[in-house]
């Protein structure tokens, strides 16, 4: 197999031309699916995100994750929900440098960021969560816009599973304005993050560190538009169920549904996510650790469940195996069995299967070394592995 790379100008990508293979920025992130015609959109988008050229690659005997998942999906959605969410980025990215420089922000901003991460949500949850679980950093984000990064998909995650446990749209909404929000005051703290945009394990540990949910909830109370229930909710979201958490070691009987989702949200996240970790662990490992933590009472008993759903056990993009062998991609969760979710067999003209009707099903996953994602060992399950101190010993 051949791993040749050409690089192609976006002036010459012509409207509703299907190519034959998948577009990708200079750093090998795929920004347009094989098989999927070139709309207007797609170029407007490349020229506001200033890219002047793609790059193509020859056949590799990799899977890749990516290309599958948006074989499957409408590739229109794909392409709105990926604008959707740089747009989120990019508003957050200059809310927090407003509030860095001592400056105002619009609050309509924000809001209307998450508003239009529920929208997208509400057409295709899937292709939602398939577009916002697999995206990784760009290795020329600086520290603000690493923050606004993860913030943004800790939204767009935190929103999916308010969704999913049948809370009202203001509370939905307010639970994704409180992930935004819950990390913003590292931007004041830039010297916490290495050269690879991650906190660096020794920080955890002070108390400047233990204390950022509160001085956020500060910066967003200084600014007087928003209501004090969202900055409540920013100052807990690093409390855990019996009580371990901080900065103030509530319970979860003395906190809000909305900081308990998005706590949940970040631990998953921090887990599975090369966005939030430099060695994530496989995404089923680590639901199945969650729930060793729920039986250790860390981890919220509500809200877990609530994410297993909307999720699956195997969430979407997960690499399985198949009693026959075969390996798939999740594509879709099951409502009917988190078990059994739908798959998209990694061969050419793979076939969709939903394993709860069919005669297949999973044995195991698979380790992707694409994304660098491992298994969790059994020795370390009663380990709090969501912590890089922890997580890297």
């Amino acid at each position: 197999m051949t791993h040749t790379k050409h690089e192609i100008k976006t002036s010459d990508l012509v409207v509703g031309t299907t190519l034959p293979f998948a577009l990708r920025d200079p750093e090998g992130n795929i920004l347009h699916a094989a098989g999927v015609p070139v709309t207007e959109r797609l170029l407007v988008r490349l020229e506001s995100m200033g890219v002047s050229s793609v790059t193509v690659r020859g056949e590799s005997s990799e899977i890749r994750v990516g290309e599958i998942l948006c074989s499957y999906f409408d590739a229109s959605h794909i392409e709105a929900i990926t604008e959707k969410l740089e747009e989120g980025i990019e508003s957050l990215n200059r809310s927090i440098t407003s509030l860095i420089n001592g400056d105002s922000i619009e609050p309509k901003l924000v809001t209307d960021c998450v508003e239009s991460f529920i929208d997208q949500a509400a057409i295709d949850a899937s292709a939602f969560l398939a577009v916002v679980l697999h995206r990784s950093l760009k290795s020329k984000s600086d520290i603000v816009r690493a923050i606004s990064e993860r913030s943004a998909c800790m939204s767009c995650l935190s929103t999916s599973i308010a969704t999913s446990m049948g809370l009202d749209k203001p509370t939905v909404l307010r639970t994704g304005l409180t992930a935004l929000f819950s990390d913003i005051s590292m931007g004041n703290h830039q010297d916490w993050f290495d050269e690879r945009r991650y906190i660096r394990p020794q920080v955890i540990k002070t108390e400047e560190y233990r204390n950022h949910p509160l001085e956020s909830g500060r910066m967003i109370e200084s600014l007087g538009s928003f209501e004090e229930q969202l900055i409540k909710c920013v100052s807990q979201t690093h409390e855990l169920a019996d009580g371990s958490g901080f900065p103030n070691r509530l319970t979860s009987s003395q906190t809000s549904v909305e900081s308990r989702i998005v706590s949940m949200s970040e631990v998953y996240l921090v887990l599975s996510s090369p966005l939030f970790s430099p060695s994530p662990f496989l995404e089923s490992d680590s639901l199945a650790y969650m729930i060793h933590q729920m039986t250790c009472g860390h981890i919220d008993r509500e809200v877990l469940p609530a994410m297993i759903k909307a999720l699956s056990m195997f969430p979407i993009g997960s690499l399985v195996k198949l009693d026959d062998d075969k390996v798939a991609v999740v594509v879709q969760p099951n409502a009917k069995n988190p078990f059994q979710p739908i798959v998209k067999l990694c061969e050419m003209g793979g076939k969709v299967m939903d394993l709860n009707i069919s005669n297949s099903q999973i044995i195991g996953p698979v380790c992707d070394s694409r994304s660098r994602r491992h298994r969790i060992e059994k020795a370390k399950l009663d380990t709090l592995l969501w912590v890089p101190s922890s997580s890297e010993n």
